[in-house]
């Protein structure tokens, strides 16, 4: 609406309304009715304008928070070419786990139900058909394939794929224990030599994984997890990987100089255990390390990982 229309409306109503006070009369002139009608028409869609222009901006907001996805995959190496019978490896993992770190069972009934969810893809992938896949060569840097694992890879004539996806958010991190006890038990049945996380982009032998399994709760960051770091001409960056396991974005610092590697991949490693089990990234975190305190500033975006800047903290 006009906006000099509406001011013309009310000078109209004052005007009116002064002079029909002045001259003592009761009688309402019917011009000075419609300016004050029109008027508060006009104030009316003002202030509802003005009340709803704030809607589509929360709702915007919330259109452009990150969508949730969590994602946890295996591969687990075998030298023949089937895989094991999902009976089997149920068997294996509920009745015959040796891997019990406290003393605990890993596998319970909660887990077990994920071999009936929709979300878990087990599938065999043939060395003859998808050879390129099997290419030590093809690992990222901070892979690191050592004698062993790369004489593993070489005997290997299949792997088995577990993979679990979710766009749901999950209630509690029984998917984690269930992939890596499945990896391990197809490990055990079908003579597997290597198994390697495909999110936290770690190769392992099957015993090393194994060893790992009796040492640490199969759904903590200590295995789930790991911080890498990715050279630059000017230094290099830190980044995690397996914080997309809990549905959380990957974390990015800045460029940092390289003599800093040390320090910023282990204030990371603090920030993934703070906020393994929450819902969603907070603004910042404090960690310390060495007894030095630092505050980790993260800035979520809606792809990619959350860009994070370090600072230090007095005292």
């Amino acid at each position: 609406m006009n906006p000099d229309f509406v001011k013309s409306a009310f000078r109209c109503y004052r005007t009116r309304k002064i002079e029909s006070r002045s001259a003592g009369s009761a009688e309402k002139d019917p011009r000075a009715s419609m300016a004050s009608s029109i008027a508060l028409v006009a104030t009316s869609l003002i202030s509802g304008a003005a009340f709803l222009g704030g809607i589509p901006a929360s709702l915007l907001k919330r259109a452009r928070s990150r969508p949730y996805f969590a994602h946890v995959e295996f591969w687990v190496y075998l030298p023949g070419v089937e895989m094991p019978s999902q009976e089997k490896i149920m068997d294996r993992m509920m009745y015959g786990n040796p891997h019990r770190p406290g003393g605990k069972f890993a596998i319970g009934k909660e887990e077990a139900l994920i071999f009936s969810d929709v979300r878990l893809h087990m599938a065999l992938v043939l060395r003859a058909r998808n050879a390129h896949v099997f290419r030590p060569d093809l690992f990222e840097e901070h892979v690191e394939p050592t004698q062993e694992r790369l004489e593993g890879l070489a005997d290997s004539q299949c792997f088995v794929k577990v993979r679990f996806i979710s766009e749901e958010p999950l209630n509690n991190l029984c998917h984690l224990r269930f992939v890596a006890h499945a990896a391990a038990a197809i490990a055990a049945l079908g003579d597997g030599k290597v198994i390697y996380d495909v999110v936290a982009e770690k190769l392992y032998t099957a015993e090393e994984f194994g060893t790992l399994l009796d040492q640490v709760d199969s759904d903590s960051p200590d295995l789930q997890s790991q911080v890498i770091w990715k050279r630059s001409p000017a230094g290099g960056f830190a980044e995690t990987r397996g914080l997309v396991k809990v549905g959380l974005a990957e974390l990015l610092t800045e460029e940092m100089n390289a003599d800093q590697q040390v320090l910023v991949k282990a204030i990371l490693e603090g920030v993934i255990r703070d906020v393994w089990n929450l819902r969603e990234l907070p603004q910042s975190v404090e960690v310390r390390f060495f007894d030095d305190p630092y505050r980790v500033e993260i800035k979520p975006r809606r792809k990619g990982p959350a860009h994070v800047a370090l600072m230090r903290l007095p005292g």
